[in-house]
């Protein structure tokens, strides 16, 4: 949950996630915003094992749910990280 006068501070999510690693990349960017990032350990969601991008936890993913994975890291990396650990990606 965010609200959403923060959601519109940061300017929503980036478009340039297409699946994964979107909910970090807002983190971080409300955490960089003066944002609090809060964990609420009483809460519970359940999460189907990613079964909408067809990813198996038990199995490699295949493309192109592994290119969607390594781009988001990627650009969350660009985004967020030093320029040696884009490097290091």
């Amino acid at each position: 949950m965010v609200r959403s006068e923060a959601f519109r501070a940061i300017g929503g999510l980036d478009d340039r996630f297409f699946l994964y690693h979107e909910e970090v990349d807002m983190c971080l960017a409300l955490g960089k915003s003066g944002y609090k990032i809060v964990f609420e350990p009483a809460v519970k969601v359940l999460h189907h094992d990613a079964l909408a991008s067809g990813f198996r936890s038990a199995a490699l993913p295949t493309d192109p749910v592994l290119t969607w994975r390594l781009m988001g890291k990627k650009l969350l990396f660009e985004k967020h990280g030093s320029k040696s650990q884009v490097r290091l990606f």
